[in-house]
């Protein structure tokens, strides 16, 4: 078995079970002629910074659980670390905890961090570029643990906060930004952040309370129209966009004897600078803008 000697000069050294190999303790330092060390079922505790190989020159570095198969292995040829699982089952686990005694909203319980520290630019190119973290959304209790998941991305800073998903199934856009209710999030384009928008085109169509005089449509709403008492305009947003579309119904019945009047605004409806008059009982139809040419189209008449 191992044994643990300590010489005349106040050195220690860790014999292996042949008494042929050791690892010496001395004045701060470790000198070795050991081919492996082998940590069997007896404790270690080492007081200095252990070092294992040299820079461009390392070694495998293998610590075992307690299911067969499980490990976790510093890879030195690969270099990479793998944590394995158990072989009868279970998958790699790692496990970020905090030290905190009374955890309250906004703690954070883990935190992965990725940066480019050695970067020769300096500045804003060594800070961290993009982090993910668990955070207490409320004070912990006996029945609380309410958990958002983080995640934040650099752009010429440190990472900051861009999406958020929360123990309440919400999804935060660039901090606490959950929208409303019945909007839909939407593509910015290249270049350009997504945001929360009313809800649009493919996004379905936000119908509005019944209108009995003139509205300005938003692009995404349908109305409905009450011309009972008298005819007036519904007029189409200003600056449209690609696929907006704006529905309207003929509530009552009314837009034989008292029309609806479409109104174009800054566009051409089917291609003519013309306001859209609607004189069908019962008409129901949907406008959506295609360009600056034709303008608004009708989809169904």
């Amino acid at each position: 078995m191992a044994e643990i000697r300590i010489n005349a000069t106040g050195g220690v050294k860790l014999y292996d079970a042949d008494d042929s190999h050791y690892a010496q303790i001395l004045a701060g330092t470790i000198s070795s002629n050991v081919d492996a060390l082998t940590l069997g079922s007896s404790s270690a505790t080492f007081g200095i910074p252990v070092t294992v190989g040299e820079d461009d020159t390392g070694h495998d570095v293998k610590l075992f659980g307690a299911s067969a198969g499980a490990y976790a292995l510093w890879d030195e040829s690969a270099n990479l670390f793998d944590l394995r699982g158990a072989t009868a089952a279970g998958p790699g686990n790692l496990k970020l905890t905090t030290g905190e005694l009374t955890v309250v909203d906004a703690d954070v319980l883990g935190k992965i961090e990725f940066q480019a520290p050695l970067e020769a630019s300096g500045t804003d190119a060594i800070l961290v570029g993009a982090a993910i973290w668990a955070e207490a959304d409320d004070t912990f209790a006996a029945g609380v643990n309410n958990t958002d998941l983080v995640f934040a991305l650099g752009k010429s800073e440190a990472a900051a906060e861009k999406f958020r998903f929360t123990a309440d199934t919400e999804i935060g856009i660039g901090g606490a930004n959950y929208g409303t209710d019945g909007q839909v999030l939407t593509s910015g384009g290249a270049g350009a952040a997504c945001a929360w928008e009313d809800a649009s085109g493919g996004g379905g169509t936000s119908w509005q309370s019944i209108k009995t005089g003139a509205y300005t449509a938003s692009a995404g709403e349908g109305v409905f129209v009450n011309t009972t008492s008298s005819a007036f305009t519904i007029t189409l947003p200003s600056s449209p966009s690609l696929g907006d579309e704006v529905a309207i119904i003929d509530y009552a019945g009314t837009f034989d004897s008292n029309n609806c009047t479409v109104g174009r605004n800054s566009q051409k409806i089917h291609g003519a600078s013309e306001d859209l008059t609607v004189a069908t009982e019962r008409a129901a139809f949907t406008l959506v803008f295609t360009d600056s040419t034709q303008g608004w189209l009708l989809t169904n008449n």
